[in-house]
């Protein structure tokens, strides 16, 4: 099974390019941002910023046990241009303090001291994250990509959909090892799902 994205894909399989879709996967800002700050039990853990340049963010640690006044603030932000080469040209070449401006400044709203609490921030930029949805991005036959892509390799990976959920992904995972199970005369068996 193969689970890499499409255009890794066809750099590993080139006989297996016309059959794949031509998506393109849009750059992305991921900042970790370890704040101190008194606990709010009313803060949520997963927040949309109004008319924000980026997605949002996470509270990585909502899931403690213990409350803390220590967590890290996961940040996302997608580079969707009509130029995602040049998008992304722009991302990797801009320096730290400048993407760090960036996500501070766009945080500002919701979190007006939140320059003054963070105590690291740690920047990582995905030059091939994940489609940034636009209407008709799918194409014309968005579900119909085919897992086989020869007698015992499937390929598995959010892009056959174009939807970068975990569901997707174990979806896709499955479907793959289906269309290999009969060739490859393996038997899944009643507790496969």
């Amino acid at each position: 099974m193969l689970a890499v994205p499409a255009f890794v894909c066809r750099r590993l399989l080139p006989t297996a390019a016309p059959r794949l879709p031509s998506r393109v996967a849009s750059p992305w800002l991921v900042a970790n941002l370890h704040v101190e700050r008194p606990f709010d039990p009313d803060l949520a853990w997963d927040s949309v910023l109004h008319e924000g340049a980026g997605l949002g963010y996470v509270d990585a640690g909502h899931q403690r046990t213990a409350p803390s006044d220590r967590t890290v603030l996961t940040y996302y932000r997608a580079w969707g241009d009509a130029d995602v080469a040049a998008a992304r040209t722009r991302l990797a070449s801009a320096a730290w303090p400048e993407l760090a401006d960036l996500v501070l400044a766009d945080l500002a709203a919701p979190h007006p001291a939140l320059r003054e609490e963070v105590a690291r921030m740690d920047l990582m930029v995905w030059g091939h994250a994940m489609p940034r949805p636009v209407p008709g991005f799918l194409g014309a036959q968005p579900f119909d990509t085919e897992p086989r892509l020869g007698e015992r390799i499937a390929w598995a990976h959010v892009d056959q959909t174009g939807m970068a959920l975990f569901e997707e992904a174990q979806a896709r995972g499955v479907r793959a090892a289906e269309a290999l199970a009969a060739p490859l005369s393996l038997d899944l068996g009643p507790t496969w799902l």
